[in-house]
């Protein structure tokens, strides 16, 4: 039932008002094509009487329902228009039914539904037209025809239906003003998911899915590729002696320090506590170990100034590389981590390649 009533399209989670309104828009049309279809039968078996004329317009307002379902399941971009089609047909045969089913004292209600679809559908200014349309079609066909009800019904009908054009206007408008709270949010979410909230470089889960598109393209076109682990010196120190706080400061200090090491398409994430990567697309192992050293001696060089106390931190650096179409992101890992902890034994503050 999902698929039929999404037209058998699928929906981004930005699409949520476009889905509902699919899903609205083909719930309307199943009910004109059965309804409009059953009503013309039940006339033709003598079991409801809408006259012979407006029963064939039930034919017809069925048989072109059905042909909107069949346009809406092409493509979504037909959404507008097949809406605007089901409005107009709508209309039509809401006209017929005003002015040729005498008998029945409550067809102006079939003009509410068809504001209450254009509002829900498509949106405030087809409410507005179809509201201004409907009020129109009743006024004129109250002149014209024999409509069989009196002016105060008619006076009491159109009050009704500006009221509930209103009231449709203000629920549509807070929909979409609640949808974009709600799109709003999860671009917040999504933004949460990848980056890492204190110094605002990727997570290790997005660097990790990064890493691995590059990995692919330096596969593909036999480019090198190159990848640093890096981790602060004696870092628990630093929270120890100072406080989580100035921890904070100095790892969003190193990363700014490390940012303005790199171009543009390299990639910084954080990995661990106070462990970060680096991917260097086109970039050979001698490349990267002048990019790494360069990192080393400006983080060396930086410091923060706290309480009368100097901050200062050391990194130690380990490098891998992109060798053959054998390697995964997880071996060129393993090898940088190697790497690492081989700086770390060998005396810290210091770059090893594996």
């Amino acid at each position: 039932m999902k698929g039929i009533l999404n037209s058998g399209f699928e929906f981004e989670s930005t699409e949520l008002l476009l889905k509902f309104r699919f899903r609205l828009l083909n719930t309307c049309l199943l009910v004109a094509i059965s309804f409009a279809f059953l009503v013309g039968l039940l006339h033709d078996l003598g079991l409801h009487n809408t006259g012979d004329f407006h029963s064939k317009v039930n034919y017809l307002y069925s048989l072109s329902s059905f042909g909107l379902l069949i346009w809406l399941r092409q493509n979504k971009q037909n959404f507008k228009k097949v809406s605007e089609s089901l409005i107009l047909v709508s209309l039509i045969t809401f006209t017929s039914a005003l002015i040729f089913v005498v008998e029945d004292q409550f067809r102006i209600i079939w003009f509410y539904i068809a504001v209450f679809l254009a509002y829900t559908v498509i949106g405030n200014r087809a409410g507005v037209i179809t509201t201004l349309v409907s009020i129109a079609i009743i006024v004129l066909c109250f002149m014209v025809f024999e409509l069989g009800f009196s002016q105060v019904t008619l006076q009491g009908s159109l009050i009704g239906l500006l009221i509930s054009s209103v009231l449709a206007s203000v629920h549509v408008r807070k929909i979409a003003e609640f949808e974009t709270i709600l799109l709003n949010k999860n671009r917040e979410l999504e933004v949460l998911a990848t980056v890492d909230g204190l110094t605002g470089v990727m997570n290790k889960r997005m660097f990790n899915e990064m890493a691995a598109k590059y990995l692919e393209a330096a596969e593909r076109t036999e480019k090198p590729l190159s990848l640093l682990y890096l981790d602060l010196d004696f870092f628990k120190k630093v929270n120890d002696q100072h406080g989580h706080q100035v921890g904070d400061i100095m790892l969003i200090k190193f990363t700014d320090v490390v940012g303005k090491c790199l171009r543009k398409s390299d990639l910084l994430g954080r990995v661990g506590g106070e462990e970060f990567a680096i991917v260097l697309f086109e970039t050979t192992v001698d490349d990267a170990a002048a990019v790494a050293e360069k990192i080393r001696s400006r983080v060396q060089e930086s410091s923060y100034q706290y309480d009368n106390n100097l901050v200062e931190v050391t990194t130690s650096i380990g490098i891998s590389h992109f060798e053959s179409g054998e390697d995964t992101l997880d071996t060129i890992q393993k090898r940088a981590d190697k790497a690492l902890y081989q700086a770390k034994n060998l005396g810290r503050n210091r770059v090893e390649i594996i």
